[in-house]
């Protein structure tokens, strides 16, 4: 019974651990693009620093090792299980 709640926590950190990443690189990638688009609206042609260091990027980021935590407990979670080939 544990090694089949084990298995089950596993597959649930590794999906929503990849859902969550994802969904801060397209948080992220949102705040950065808009920033960008701003300031080229402004008619400057360097990405502004707000671009990577603003609120939104950082809260991007953020979600992103959040996710990568998720994945990573996973993965120790997955080093309890025995390697049992399923038939």
């Amino acid at each position: 019974m544990l090694f089949y709640l084990a298995s089950t926590l596993a597959t649930l950190l590794k999906f929503s651990g990849a859902a969550v990443a994802v969904g801060g690189v397209g948080y992220f990638g949102f705040h950065f693009i808009a920033e960008n688009g701003r300031s080229a609206q402004r008619g400057e042609s360097a990405v502004p620093a707000k671009a990577w260091q603003g609120a939104g990027a950082r809260k991007g980021l953020r979600i992103i090792g959040v996710g990568v935590l998720l994945l990573i407990a996973s993965f120790l979670v997955a080093l309890v299980l025995p390697d049992v080939p399923v038939a």
